[in-house]
């Protein structure tokens, strides 16, 4: 068969050479087994290499640095006395300025002021005693008698909270008014009083206190009515026992605002007790007729009662 597959072939030479040009495949042979392609590695793929970070240094605490314990020595007795060291003279007290003089010195002499032992008050406040009695009532229709009094005095610092001090002051006032309708009344006091105080200072400006004293007060007291005038001057003593606290501003506030600490100011309250004394109004008696005219009086007017004061404080 292969034979004659050739032989063919030969005889058909010539009127194919005339013909297209026959690919170079067609002559193979059919029956080779074709050949295996080859199949090559695929190219190796480049990885660029990994930048290396920079390691962060740790940063460790030193380690504790252990100080050897020192070994006590053994203390030698001594067999000689201790030689004496020399005794350096003190310097003289250092030259001080005298302002009026021309010296020029280093030193200069620094006076620290002492504390002071004692300080002034003066005080302003307003009075207002409430009458407990029944001989108010024809002179007034309320038991309200309002006064103002000026007051100064002197304190010492027995310890550094407690002081103690004497006081003298003027307390006066009056009013007038209508009773029963038709009657008008007119009242006048002056007081004189004089007495003690006893502080003690929580704070530089609170200071709670406790006073007390004698007074003299002297009253004019008259009624008119449509036919008459009644009362008249009067004198008697009485006594007065007050509490209160005191509200001050700080000294050394003050030396920021004014510039000096001499003085300061504030509040002040109290409450207590006044007796201003029993008063006795008589009428008299007309002796220039034939007949002795009496005349009718208020009697007896007796001003005591509970009082609360308030005012302003001045401290030196």
């Amino acid at each position: 068969m292969r034979f004659a597959m050739t032989t063919i072939a030969i005889l058909l030479a010539p009127g194919l050479a005339s013909a297209a040009p026959v690919p170079r495949d067609a002559w193979r042979d059919p029956y080779r087994r074709p050949a295996t392609p080859t199949l090559r590695a695929p190219a190796r793929r480049t990885v660029p290499k990994a930048v290396p970070r920079l390691a962060t240094p740790t940063l460790r605490a030193p380690a504790p640095r252990t100080v050897p314990k020192a070994v006590p020595r053994l203390a030698t007795p001594r067999t000689t006395p201790p030689t004496p060291r020399p005794v350096m003279p003190l310097p003289a007290t250092p030259p001080t300025v005298d302002p009026h003089s021309g010296s020029q010195s280093l030193y200069r002499q620094q006076t620290i002021p002492s504390p002071r032992l004692w300080h002034l008050r003066l005080t302003a406040q307003s009075h207002n005693l409430l009458v407990r009695h029944a001989s108010f009532n024809p002179l007034k229709v309320d038991d309200l008698l309002s006064q103002g009094g000026l007051e100064g005095g002197i304190e010492l610092h027995l310890l550094p909270r407690l002081m103690v001090g004497a006081e003298v002051g003027w307390v006066g006032g009056g009013f007038t008014g209508v009773v029963f309708g038709t009657d008008s009344t007119t009242v006048k006091a002056h007081s004189l009083r004089a007495g003690v105080r006893v502080g003690y200072r929580l704070w530089d400006s609170v200071t709670p206190y406790v006073r007390g004293g004698f007074a003299a007060t002297w009253l004019a007291a008259r009624v008119y009515t449509d036919t008459q005038t009644l009362g008249g001057p009067a004198f008697a003593p009485g006594a007065y026992g007050l509490a209160g606290v005191e509200f001050t501003i700080r000294r050394s506030w003050m030396r920021r605002v004014f510039g000096s600490k001499i003085f300061t100011m504030g509040l002040v309250f109290e409450a207590g007790w006044v007796h201003l004394g029993r008063f006795h109004f008589d009428g008299g008696k007309n002796t220039d007729g034939i007949v002795d005219d009496y005349r009718s009086g208020l009697g007896r007017l007796t001003l005591t009662g509970a009082t609360v004061n308030a005012g302003l404080v001045l401290a030196f």
